[in-house]
């Protein structure tokens, strides 16, 4: 079957996160309409050959969907080849499954859930979701200039009194500490209230240890704003040098339990946001390793940040590209 400038489907506008069961299976109902909507979908039509880049003369194999052959530079090709598909077995239409569970669960769904539900291995439910995870955080720069909102959480378990084999209560030192001062891992979030986008960045140690200083709260800030943007953020005092740096600073002192300074001058936005990552982190995941901390708020930033877009799911594929 040749395909030369020939639409494979026609374009189709997703519901993205509200597509349920039925529509999916309106949309996929065979493993080959999934990855001719894919086809479509990154190359509009015009497959075009990695080789010699050409875009005439390219032939599907009747019994192997996925692979094409160019008949200009004589080499066969996938054209999943550098995507997160790239090396999976697994049919594109499960992918797909996978993907509208992904973003139709607020709180995330995890490998168990995803096991149960297509028939596969746990390791390959894990893989599969990780590899999403990557694709959500594969996303264009970022750029706030209005109003943003800027807060910090911590990321980890709860204090224990009981944290050893032989079951003794732990000394007063020991004790994971809530707030400022903990063993946790920080994370800081900025929130274009204009917008509603969602940034966040987890904040490893520094070489001296440091997670949460000055210079690298500045520092995440000026990676999505822009000099000049409006910055509420509570009283912590490494959010001090903030005018000094370019941007309107102003506080909400929780210590005080200040939750708005009035004028909306509060931080109730991002504040929102930790209490869903959070629902997802205790009620679904259980644990995070700080390995892949990044790869899961990526994912709850990249479902606040498509929350209302009608096309959640064809930008999702649109960044399933990874070289």
């Amino acid at each position: 079957m040749a395909f030369k400038r020939k639409r494979l489907v026609q374009s189709v506008h997703t519901k993205g996160a509200g597509m349920n069961y039925r529509e999916f299976e309106q949309l996929f109902p065979t493993e080959e309409k999934a990855i001719d909507y894919y086809l479509e979908n990154r190359y509009k039509g015009i497959i075009t050959c990695p080789h010699c880049g050409n875009k005439e003369n390219i032939y599907r194999y009747k019994n192997r969907t996925k692979v094409f052959q160019c008949y200009s530079c004589k080499n066969s090709f996938s054209p999943f080849h550098d995507t997160i598909f790239w090396h999976a077995r697994i049919k594109i239409r499960y992918w797909f499954y996978v993907i509208i569970m992904f973003l139709n669960n607020r709180s995330g769904i995890s490998a168990r859930n995803v096991q149960r539900q297509i028939g596969v291995s746990y390791p390959t439910a894990l893989r599969m979701l990780r590899q999403i995870r990557k694709a959500m955080s594969n996303e264009e720069e970022k750029v706030f200039s209005g109003i943003v909102e800027v807060d910090e959480t911590y990321i980890g378990g709860k204090p224990r009194k009981f944290n050893n084999k032989e079951g003794k209560p732990l000394i007063k030192k020991q004790l994971n500490k809530q707030g400022r001062g903990t063993n946790k891992t920080p994370a800081v979030g900025v929130k274009d209230r204009e917008t509603g986008q969602i940034y966040v960045k987890v904040m490893l140690p520094n070489k001296e240890g440091k997670k949460l200083t000055g210079k690298q709260l500045i520092k995440v800030i000026n990676a999505v704003c822009v000099e000049g943007t409006t910055v509420i953020t509570d009283e912590f005092k490494g959010y001090n040098n903030l005018t000094k740096n370019g941007y309107i600073h102003y506080k909400v002192n929780h210590s005080l339990g200040q939750y708005s300074a009035g004028n909306g001058i509060h931080t109730n936005g991002i504040e929102n946001f930790w209490s869903i990552f959070k629902m997802g982190w205790y009620g679904t995941y259980r644990h995070m390793s700080i390995k892949y901390l990044q790869l899961y708020i990526n994912e709850f930033c990249f479902r606040q940040n498509t929350r209302l877009h009608e096309r959640a799911f064809d930008i999702l594929l649109d960044r399933t590209v990874i070289s």
